[in-house]
């Protein structure tokens, strides 16, 4: 099984790649699986908006909910594509406050990284089209978003795959370069072989779970939400 993580700063083209990159997949009968961003389902669901959670339980239940999937999704497939990887979460939070949250879970650290057999960088357009970015991201600004790239690029960087794009390509032209990159690391991986299931227990895994239902009780998350939001898991 081979774990690919798509990942970069706010628009970077990754939700077209991924659609691109599945229909290739599929047309090729690849055995292949995909995790969905799970912070912007949260986000849809009104968490840090009108549902009020603290931040850092915020990132916590995202963490458990995406670990969950991955988990169990690894089992069926022979490639998992993640909207994201369990790692990200250190583009949004403290470096202690992310090592604090593998420690409530208890994870270790060096392992999970090591379920990821490669990351698929799309760096932000912010960096050579602001005006583009402005318009699609009003809600961000250009310098945040560069700095959550760097940062997204930093986090993966030991097993960062980066395509080489001129980023006034066309958009087409982007998805072919990145495709081809794409393949070109799949059959260069040599999968670690280490899975979820290979350093997470029966016990422990049932622990992460119920930590879920503590985050909701604790946040006093209105129960439609509670609902919707353990629908989550895959």
């Amino acid at each position: 099984m081979t774990k690919v993580v798509l990942t970069g700063g706010p628009c970077g083209g990754k939700t077209e790649f991924l659609v691109y990159l599945q229909k290739q997949l599929k047309d090729k009968n690849f055995n292949f699986s995909c995790v969905p961003e799970t912070a912007s389902a949260l986000l849809s669901l009104g968490y840090l908006d009108e549902c009020s959670i603290n931040f850092f339980d915020f990132q916590n239940l995202l963490f458990k909910i995406q670990l969950l999937n991955e988990y169990q999704m690894e089992k069926t497939t022979d490639l998992l594509l993640c909207d994201r990887g369990l790692f990200d979460a250190l583009a949004y939070m403290k470096e202690e406050d992310f090592n604090h949250m593998l420690k409530l879970n208890k994870v270790d650290r060096n392992a999970l990284y090591d379920t990821y057999d490669f990351a698929l960088y799309l760096r932000t357009i912010a960096y050579e089209r602001e005006g583009e970015f402005k318009i699609n991201r009003p809600y961000d600004t250009v310098s945040s978003a560069i700095i959550r790239d760097k940062s997204l690029f930093n986090v993966w960087k030991d097993i960062l795959v980066q395509p080489d794009v001129v980023y006034t390509e066309s958009c087409e032209d982007k998805l072919k370069i990145l495709y081809k990159l794409f393949l070109d690391s799949i059959s260069k991986c040599t999968t670690k072989g280490l899975k979820l299931s290979d350093i997470i227990t029966d016990d422990n895994l049932s622990y992460i779970k119920d930590g879920i239902d503590l985050i909701l009780d604790n946040n006093n998350v209105p129960h439609n939400v509670r609902q919707k939001t353990r629908g989550l898991i895959l």
